[in-house]
């Protein structure tokens, strides 16, 4: 017997402030949620304005810890609605910064995460 598996991918555009961006991935997630999605996965750095087109040294201050307000809203999500969220953002590890993807588990657990 095959089981069903929705899953949503996400599309937003990314263009104010991370308040605002959070609240938007936010709604959408939800949205998804309701139609049955049960891994939504939303754009790669959907957490701020496209910024990696030019390389600029002030675009280093954009960088979040995993503990931060980004991926903090993403962990709250997959919990209230029970579902696995797959989001990427610019992250500041020690010294270090990558465009890390984390996958967040239906109960707002860290599951995994992929740096590059």
């Amino acid at each position: 017997m095959r089981k069903k598996l929705t899953i949503a991918g996400i599309q937003m555009s990314s263009k104010g402030g991370l308040t605002e961006n959070l609240k938007k991935a936010g709604e959408l997630t939800g949205i998804a949620a309701d139609k049955g999605a049960k891994i939504i996965v939303l754009p790669q750095l959907f957490n701020l304005p496209w910024f990696p087109a030019e390389v600029d040294k002030e675009h280093f201050s954009l960088a979040e810890s995993e503990e931060g307000a980004s991926i903090t809203s993403v962990k709250e999500a997959a919990a209230r609605h029970g579902v696995v969220i797959i989001a990427s953002i610019f992250e500041k590890s020690g010294s270090d910064y990558y465009s890390t993807a984390f996958v967040i588990g239906e109960k707002g657990e860290l599951i995994g995460k992929y740096r590059k």
